[in-house]
Formats: C-alpha cells, structure tokens, sequence
C-alpha cells in the first residue's frame, strides 16, 4: 500500500520539530490529495495503513425513497418506506398491512399452532385485533361450531378449543334465553332430584345417630368408672380404719372398733 505524508498536518501537544540532521535530505513527494484526506487532516493518530471499510455515501448518491402520501401518518409512512425497501414481503398478509392485524389465537390464548414468520398475521400488540375464524352455531341449531376462513392465510384452529368454547356458549345462549323470557320454564323437580335429596338425608340421619351413639356410650364409661373409683375410696377408707384400731391395741388402747359392724367397745 502507498505510504505517504500530507503536506500540512497539524502539531499533536508536545510536539518537538526535528532538527536539520535528523529530517530526511530528500524529502518524499507527496500524492495529489482526494476527497477522503480531508477526513484524515485533522486525525492526528491516524495509522499509516488502513483496513479497507465500506464506501461512504454522498449527498449526490444517497438511495432515493417515494414521497409519503397525502394523508398519511408517520407510521404509515414508515411501513411504506420499508415495502419499497424490502421487495420480497407479501404486502397482501394482514401482518404487513399498513396498520398491522394481531393473531386472534395468539391474543386470546398466548400461542398460535403456526410460528411468526408462517402466520398471515401479527404475533405482537399491533392495536388491531382479528375477528375469531369460526362461527359458533346456537344450541337450538345443529349444535356444534361450524370452522369458516375469514381469509385464506389464516392458521388451523384447534377442534377440542372450539367445541369447549360452543358449547360454553350454548349454555350460556339457554341460561339468557330463560332469564329473559318468563314462559320458558321447567316442569317441576324431577325424579332423579328426588331421589339424590332422599340418599343425601338418609346419609345425615346415619351419621346423627352413630354421633349419639357414641355420645351416649362416653357418658356409660364415665359413669362407670366414677362408681368405680367410689368403690376403691371406701376400701381405702376401711382399711385405714383397720390400721388404726391395731395400732391403738398395740398401745394398750383400751377401746376397741369392729371392722364388720363397727362397734365400739373397751378392753376386759
């Protein structure tokens, strides 16, 4: 590569001129200058080989773009400006519409069976939200959910969602209808309800009297081993009894206590 100097270059700070024993006897000649040294006058650490980079872009040849239409908003603007740049995007899908159209199954449900750049519509918040792609039939029809395309590019739907979300409706058709008209009412309760409402009271009469059985047992083993308890208190008592009638005959006491009869008396 062609090394040369440029005929002026400015002194960096502390800059110390050589003397005339030092500075080459010949100078070399410097090359006519180009549009590009004047980006390279004023750099004072500028190498003396360059990486070759991307050439810059003029005044005289920056790409040209189409003027926006009247009425139109910068955003609209914008989308334009990208179509005329990128000529390979199907502006026929709704995500590439100039306001774009979001996804009806990644809004409502968070994901879509197709990936971002397969689905015909928008995967983000786009403020514009596309109709749902089928039609759910009422319950007084044939009863179901009928799968109709609102455009061709839409993704497939999930049938197991769909009839989860027909029949949700149909219920909630018949609850209205109901609600709203007083003739539509039921003949009285059946006798499936009768007979769940007599098992459910037979259970809780069962369950009432094993509860007082058991209660009235607790109160027999209370009862019991209070007289049980009596009983030894009395045993107790007469054994004592018996205990201090020998200690007093020992002591040359002369009463004396039947254990039997409790009778008193005094020793001959």
């Amino acid at each position: 590569m062609d090394r040369y100097r440029p005929a002026h270059r400015p002194e960096p700070y502390g800059y110390r001129p050589r003397t005339k024993q030092r500075q080459e006897p010949h100078p070399r000649p410097s090359r006519p200058r180009s549009r590009s040294d004047r980006y390279k006058e004023y750099d004072t650490y500028t190498p003396a080989c360059r990486s070759p980079s991307r050439p810059r872009l003029f005044p005289q040849s920056s790409p040209t773009y189409p003027e926006p239409t009247p009425g139109y908003t910068d955003y609209e603007f914008a989308s334009q400006r990208l179509r005329h740049r990128n000529k390979s995007i199907d502006v026929s899908l709704p995500k590439h519409f100039v306001a774009p159209i979001t996804c009806f199954f990644w809004h409502h449900f968070g994901r879509c069976n197709k990936r971002d750049e397969d689905c015909a519509y928008a995967h983000w918040d786009t403020g514009y939200l596309a109709a749902a792609p089928i039609n759910i039939v009422s319950a007084t029809g044939s009863g179901g959910c009928l799968p109709s395309r609102s455009m061709p590019g839409d993704p497939p739907y999930n049938h197991a969602q769909d009839l989860w979300i027909a029949d949700k409706s149909s219920t909630e058709s018949v609850a209205g209808t109901k609600a709203r008209d007083p003739t539509v009412h039921t003949s009285g309760p059946s006798s499936t309800n009768l007979t769940e409402g007599t098992e459910v009271l037979h259970v809780r009469q069962e369950r009432l009297r094993l509860k007082e059985k058991s209660f009235e047992k607790r109160v027999e083993d209370l009862e019991k081993s209070v007289r049980l308890r009596e009983q030894e208190v009395q045993k107790r008592e007469k054994r004592v009894a018996s205990m201090e009638a020998v200690q007093n005959a020992k002591a040359g006491c002369s009463s004396w206590v039947c254990e039997k009869c409790g009778q008193q008396g005094e020793w001959p």
